[in-house]
């Protein structure tokens, strides 16, 4: 994340001066899901949001905000979180529907205990074989009536009991996806967050019982230049895999977000942290990576760390921006080294 950051710096200005000339020629709203539409699109890596907004636009100079919600929710939020927003829905229109069933059928049984009355008076006084035939029909119907509208409100309520254990597997199954990173296998940036707020909040101030390391691959930029995206991507893979092995049962692995990988070490000193980022930044520098056209290994692969040790006076935020900031000291003192930071003043 940190590598090249004066380069990420411009790329972001030049892709806001491409951004809202874009939004005021098709009078899109100023509102956070428009401009993070619109600046995907001038960005340039999605085609295939790129491709809708186009075909939206031959129809229409603008956008409504109905279709760009649309485009936002179908291409930019995750299948995870889409399919749990549509299960919510789901989920919710029918109950509204049991609701309404359950009211009508209510209703049915108010009836049905007045006609139970009615059928209670009909027999002390019925006189003839006429009346007691005629009470018992009428309470047949009655009966027929309000058996229809529990069967009716039963199927309905296994209907809704099938479709909430199977959504609940879905959930169950879309929560870890939620938080999984799709390339690595490893958590994300969300799932790992999670982690850090609850391990923070175990520590009971004591500094020896966590300790939390920012790891880059240097230079990564320049292997998807050199070498494309999909080994890129490899590269990726191959990291991830070498730190979670490293880390073991010891600790939490993330991926951080893009080149950038975090780890959470609860119960151990920055000592301790420091000796294991030492050895995953040896096993990555020693691991080769083939490309497949030629099977001829790339350059070496570094990584710089930055570690810093939870304090008594630190938060989950100073905490990550102490690593960050060894992180950042790291990559400029050269790459491809650990640094720790300093306590928290």
């Amino acid at each position: 994340m940190l590598d090249d950051s004066a380069e990420d710096l411009a790329l972001n200005t030049e892709l806001l001066k491409k951004t809202i000339p874009l939004m005021t020629r098709h009078a899109a709203g100023y509102y956070p899901i428009s401009y993070a539409l619109w600046y995907e699109y001038a960005k340039g890596d999605r085609p295939q949001l790129q491709n809708a907004v186009d075909r939206e636009l031959a129809q229409q100079p603008r956008l409504a905000p109905s279709r760009t919600y649309a485009l936002y929710m179908q291409h930019m939020v995750e299948p995870a979180e889409r399919m749990i927003l549509t299960a919510r829905a789901s989920l919710m229109e029918m109950l509204e529907e049991i609701q309404r069933n359950a009211a009508q059928t209510g209703q049915g049984a108010s009836e049905f205990r007045h006609q139970l009355t009615q059928f209670q008076e009909e027999l002390s006084s019925a006189t003839s074989m006429e009346d007691l035939a005629s009470a018992i029909l009428a309470m047949q119907a009655g009966a027929g009536r309000m058996s229809g509208d529990i069967r009716q409100l039963s199927g309905q309520l296994e209907q809704a009991h099938n479709k909430i254990r199977s959504l609940t597997e879905k959930i169950d199954k879309l929560q870890t996806d939620v938080v999984t990173d799709a390339l690595s296998g490893l958590l994300n940036r969300r799932g790992f967050d999670r982690e850090l707020e609850l391990a923070t909040r175990q520590t009971g101030g004591d500094p020896s019982r966590l300790s939390l390391i920012l790891l880059d691959i240097d230079h990564f930029k320049r292997i998807n230049d050199t070498y494309g995206h999909p080994l890129g991507d490899r590269v990726i893979v191959a990291v991830g895999n070498a730190i979670a092995s490293c880390v073991g049962p010891a600790g939490t692995t993330a991926r951080y977000g893009g080149e950038e990988f975090a780890v959470l070490l609860p119960g151990h000193p920055v000592e301790a942290a420091e000796s294991l980022a030492e050895t995953i930044r040896t096993r990555v520098e020693q691991g080769r990576i083939r490309r497949r056209s030629d099977e001829e290994p790339i350059a070496s692969i570094t990584m710089s760390a930055g570690i810093a040790g939870w304090d008594a006076a630190d938060t989950v935020e100073s905490l990550v921006e102490r690593a960050d900031q060894a992180l950042y000291t790291a990559k400029r003192e050269g790459r491809n080294r650990v640094v720790v930071a300093r306590k928290t003043p």
